[in-house]
């Protein structure tokens, strides 16, 4: 194993910043409390060119110290992030990023999942349209993939998103919001006193021209409020009125583009008509487009409210659903009804009796 390095996480880590910057000077930063997975803190370098700016890099989704995963080819999640932010002051003042960072591991922690390139996360609550609130994470501008003797491991780069901008890159793809925002700022800037780039009638007409020609990458929503249950006629798929905009979503930037869409809702208990309590399972639905019959299909096990829509059941889909409450059929889904509930009575245990 004569090729493997012999410096730990943190060393690797530099080596791959001074590579990038030979002559970088590098600032060890605290990290910030962990609710999860405690991060070791963040190294930062400060450049004057092109505009003044800092880097930031996390420290500790790698394994720093003494190897602990099972795969010994990768370390730790295989990645750390990066961010580059605006130098406006003498000192620094990036204390929000390693926040930020922290923050997104622990949310990975909890939930059990990593990042890849193009994916995107929610850090904080949405706030107004011009108050960043997610990220979507890309190759890193300038640092390569590197390895520590604990394996191999790249650097993902943290581009900011305001609410609009978070909403029109799922209704399109990340990889071609990311190429319109580099097109405008090649470094990447997470700019917190930037406006949402919507504002700029310019960037929302290619927005608008790439999500015409594309459709959308998201493929799969949670937390819908939906439900499916069987009757004598058919099946009922009953929604929150808050479920339309998934729907429409679903015709408009999935099924338009042949692509299909799946919605999970969060699991609830419910009351039946005998008064027992369950815990709702039939909570997933299908939209594929494709030909065949619409109805109930069990797959693995799994029972889920399959519907089939060619052009023509997605246009009277499209047109005849609205946030109305009420019940909606289409002549092209024979057997499916579907029925739109205030918020407050969907999420009544004893709907639908």
């Amino acid at each position: 194993m004569g090729d493997e390095p012999e410096f730990d996480g943190d060393a690797a880590i530099a080596e791959a910043i001074l590579a990038a910057y030979p002559s970088a000077e590098i600032v060890v930063c605290d990290g910030s409390p962990a609710k999860k997975f405690q991060l070791a803190g963040a190294f930062a370098t400060r450049f004057e060119t092109p505009v003044p700016h800092w880097l930031i890099v996390s420290r500790g989704f790698t394994e720093l110290e003494a190897k602990e995963e099972v795969n010994p080819e990768v370390s730790g999640w295989g990645f750390e992030l990066t961010c580059r932010v605006p130098a406006r002051n003498a000192k620094p003042d990036f204390g929000w990023v390693i926040a930020w960072m922290q923050g997104i591991a622990d949310q990975l922690a909890t939930g059990g999942s990593t990042l890849e390139p193009f994916h995107s996360i929610v850090v904080i609550p949405p706030g107004s349209q011009d108050a960043m609130c997610a990220v979507v994470v890309t190759r890193d501008v300038a640092l390569q993939p590197s390895r520590s003797s604990n394996g191999a491991f790249s650097f993902l780069q943290m581009v900011g998103l305001t609410p609009p901008e978070l909403d029109v890159m799922r209704q399109w793809n990340s990889r071609g919001m990311v190429g319109l925002i580099q097109a405008r700022d090649p470094l990447l800037l997470m700019d917190a006193k930037r406006t949402n780039y919507l504002r700029d009638p310019e960037f929302a007409a290619e927005v608008a021209v790439g999500r015409a020609r594309d459709g959308s990458s998201t493929g799969f929503f949670s937390g819908v409020p939906v439900l499916w249950i069987e009757t004598d006629e058919g099946v009922n798929v009953h929604m929150a009125v808050d479920a339309v905009s998934s729907f429409k979503f679903a015709l408009q930037h999935r099924l338009a583009h042949e692509r299909p869409l799946f919605m999970m809702g969060d699991k609830r208990r419910r009351e039946g008509r005998d008064g027992k309590v369950m815990e709702s399972t039939n909570i997933n639905v299908a939209l594929i487009p494709e030909e065949g019959p619409s109805g109930l299909e069990t797959e693995d096990g799994v029972k889920a409210c399959v519907l089939r829509l060619m052009p023509d059941a997605v246009k009277q889909l499209t047109e005849t659903l609205t946030e109305k409450p009420g019940a909606y059929e289409i002549p092209s889904l024979k057997g499916i009804r579907f029925i739109v509930a205030a918020p407050e009575r969907f999420e009544d245990p004893r709907y639908p009796w």
